[in-house]
């Protein structure tokens, strides 16, 4: 139900109209209710475990970010791109590792 609804319901109520609708909506407001109880249980035992995957695959970005950045150094711009790739795929939020492939890919020709 929308605000206007229970506008509509409210002034029914005042005027003690329809007893039969007004405990239908009663009803169904306590259904809502119940419902979006359902909806938003708390998932606090998952989030540590989340927020350490999350931190770990930031590690694991910047170690292939490392990796790539060596191979890079030695020329080897195809296996760069590659680490560099991985990285992309772990972190796609650092836009250095997105740099770093582009530079790679321009001294591969």
């Amino acid at each position: 139900l929308d605000d206007g609804s229970y506008l509509g319901i409210g002034i029914l109520a005042m005027q003690r109209k329809d007893s039969v609708l007004l405990r239908a909506v009663g009803k169904i407001s306590q259904y809502i209710q119940e419902e979006r109880k359902k909806q938003t249980k708390p998932v606090q035992a998952t989030k540590p475990d989340a927020k350490k995957k999350v931190e770990n695959e930031v590690t694991m970005a910047e170690e292939e970010k490392n990796l790539g950045n060596a191979c890079f150094k030695m020329q080897k711009f195809e296996q760069a791109i590659q680490h560099y790739s991985r990285a992309v795929q772990l972190d796609a939020k650092n836009p250095v590792f997105l740099s770093n492939r582009a530079m790679a890919y321009l001294k591969l020709g």
